[in-house]
């Protein structure tokens, strides 16, 4: 969710702060920058009716950074506010870029901040028009270990909100930090290893197929992140344009909002792969009527037998000049 006590409390709307009341204790961010390679592995059961599968997947942080602690407490008076912090945020991979020391490429992009994951999912066919799913995705953790720095901020502080004078140019982020630093007494120091679990997310749904393009689903959806968890449900519109191009296209209900719109794509170009998927797409393009937003894309390359196989078919099917025909059933039996 955005933080509105957050915004509100650095742009204050009135200069009388006597009966301020901002809630600022539930701040929670966590940010991530990750390299991940994964392997998986998939088998079909009763007569190809029951998929099982799981996947390993190993990360490098390249960049990460989290709230340890917001502790804070506001005592509004006449002409200024009163504020007691006690703040820790925690950063790896983060101080060689905010130094600008960040010139070896080799350590950017392969850290040692590593960690293990793992994904686990089954499908079933009940008929040849419905089906169930469950999964269960990002079990595991990262250890941060490498370039290391926290923000510290203990004391009591005097505060009347930000200032900004358009006339001065954009407000951009480093200006904003530089005067939260100043006026909350924002200490740098050398961080500490620590390590953070991913974010777990489940899933279970239930899909009726229309045709072999078209299908409708129905889908629950468990984030769980920083020991609190996030329930999602929605409805959804899987069509397979070929076996080149799908679509989908859904209406969510997400931290207990209902004006959620998602869509995505996936291109299947043999052996690569990418997908781009938005479970907000009004939110990404009004930031500030929206509670949440999120988009992922990735790729991949298919490897394996099977799709050698695949490959292989498909080119004597083209290349071929003489197309098999099916043998003629008999009808006679054995006297």
């Amino acid at each position: 969710d955005y933080p509105a006590d957050l915004l509100r409390f650095l742009w204050p709307s009135s200069d009388d702060f006597s009966e301020v009341s901002f809630n600022l204790q539930e701040t929670d961010y966590e940010a991530l920058n990750a390299t991940m390679y994964h392997l998986g592995y998939q088998h079909n059961l009763l007569d190809d009716r029951l998929s099982v599968g799981g996947r390993v997947k190993f990360f490098q942080g390249i960049q990460h950074a989290y709230i340890e602690r917001f502790e804070n407490r506001i005592e509004g008076q006449t002409d200024r506010m009163l504020v007691e912090t006690d703040v820790l945020i925690r950063t790896g991979g983060v101080a060689s870029l905010v130094d600008g020391n960040n010139t070896d490429i080799g350590s950017l992009l392969f850290p040692s901040n590593s960690g293990l994951g793992f994904d686990i999912g089954a499908v079933y066919s009940i008929s040849p028009k419905w089906e169930l799913s469950a999964s269960v995705i990002n079990i595991g953790r990262i250890r941060f270990n490498e370039n290391l720095r926290q923000y510290v901020s203990k004391g009591t502080y005097e505060f009347t909100g930000l200032e900004y004078d358009p006339n001065e140019g954009d407000l951009s982020s480093d200006r904003l930090l530089d005067e939260l630093d100043s006026i909350f007494g924002v200490v740098e120091e050398d961080g500490v290893a620590y390590s953070r679990a991913l974010p777990m997310e489940a899933y279970a749904s239930v899909t009726h197929k229309f045709n072999h393009v078209h299908s409708l689903s129905a889908t629950y959806h468990l984030r769980y992140w920083n020991g609190e968890g996030f329930h999602d449900a929605g409805v959804s519109y899987l069509g397979r344009y070929g076996n080149t191009f799908h679509l989908v296209l859904g209406y969510n209900l997400i931290n207990g909002t209902w004006n959620n719109i998602s869509t995505g794509f996936a291109f299947n170009m043999g052996g690569f792969q990418w997908h781009l998927l938005s479970d907000n797409v009004y939110g990404l393009f009004y930031p500030g009527r929206t509670h949440t937003a999120n988009i992922r894309t990735g790729f991949s390359f298919r490897f394996g037998r099977k799709r050698l196989e695949e490959r292989a078919a498909k080119i004597n099917a083209e290349t071929s000049p003489v197309q098999a025909v099916p043998e003629a059933q008999s009808d006679e039996s054995d006297s």
